[in-house]
């Protein structure tokens, strides 16, 4: 039985690197680290943690290539972890000392 349970949406920034990795492990942080889901073993098969199943959108607005997607598995402790990662995000430019942000629509 495959059904969503929940959604969690997080949002991370490389500001001065632009590093899209860094940029997604923040992300992925930020959506799962004010949560708590009591309970969720027992509608898992075997009531077991690693049976669950997660599907990470990643919405990168350049290089989506360059994810290094085992560096943010490492960031989700549970679960089987599959990725799709698309355009999206706001790429910045820096200009002078200010950042610029370029708006990319992500596709629905």
């Amino acid at each position: 039985m495959e059904k969503v349970m929940f959604i969690e949406i997080g949002m991370g920034i490389d500001l001065h690197g632009q590093d899209v990795t860094k940029a997604s492990i923040r992300a992925v942080q930020n959506a799962i680290h004010h949560n708590s889901m009591p309970g969720l073993r027992s509608v898992l098969p075997d009531n077991d943690l690693h049976n669950m199943k997660v599907n990470v959108r990643l919405a990168v607005p350049a290089d989506k290539e360059k994810v290094d997607l085992d560096a943010v598995r490492a960031e989700l402790p549970y679960g089987q972890v599959a990725f799709e990662v698309i355009d999206g995000g706001m790429p910045l430019t820096l200009v002078g000392s200010r950042a610029v942000p370029h708006l990319i629509q992500a596709p629905i």
